[in-house]
């Protein structure tokens, strides 16, 4: 899912179905994903600047959705609605963030091999190099095994 900030409608609505064309998708009509998405405040910080216990209970007391955790970073997820109240409760800690916005986050994620997540990765790339774009939200899962074969390839 893209969006895009423009003053001419048609100028990016041809820019951006270009762009889909080379990379063998198709643009669809506005808000034709959009039901595979939600809107959720998305914070993250880095692994290293916070104790994953002590994260879960400020956010779930602030009232986060979710708190996960990789090897790199921690992610709190809120409804729109309390993500500033989420966000002030962790810097209230101390804790340190990374980024914090309102994005789309996908309902369902679809698990890509390598093929094909290079030719997603292509396409996301095209989309945030045109000034119009503004965001993009994919559904697509990328597994370590892929992303590392993947930056093997020229």
């Amino acid at each position: 899912m893209c969006k895009a900030v423009t003053d001419n409608r048609n100028r990016t609505s041809g820019e951006i179905k270009q762009i889909f064309d080379r990379a063998g998708g198709n643009l669809g009509p506005s808000n034709c994903v959009a039901f595979q998405f939600t809107q959720k405040g998305v914070i993250i910080i880095e692994r290293d600047k916070a104790d994953e216990d002590q994260l879960m209970e400020i956010g779930l007391e602030a009232g986060a959705d979710d708190v996960s955790s990789t090897a790199h970073i921690h992610e709190v997820l809120c409804a729109p609605e309390v993500f500033e109240q989420v966000r002030d409760a962790i810097l209230a800690a101390h804790i340190e963030i990374q980024s914090a916005d309102l994005s789309m986050v996908a309902d369902n994620l679809v698990s890509l091999d390598a093929k094909a997540a290079r030719k997603v990765m292509r396409l996301i790339d095209a989309l945030e190099e045109n000034d119009d774009v503004d965001a993009v939200y994919s559904n697509s899962d990328i597994s370590d095994e892929v992303v590392a074969e993947l930056s093997k390839d020229p």
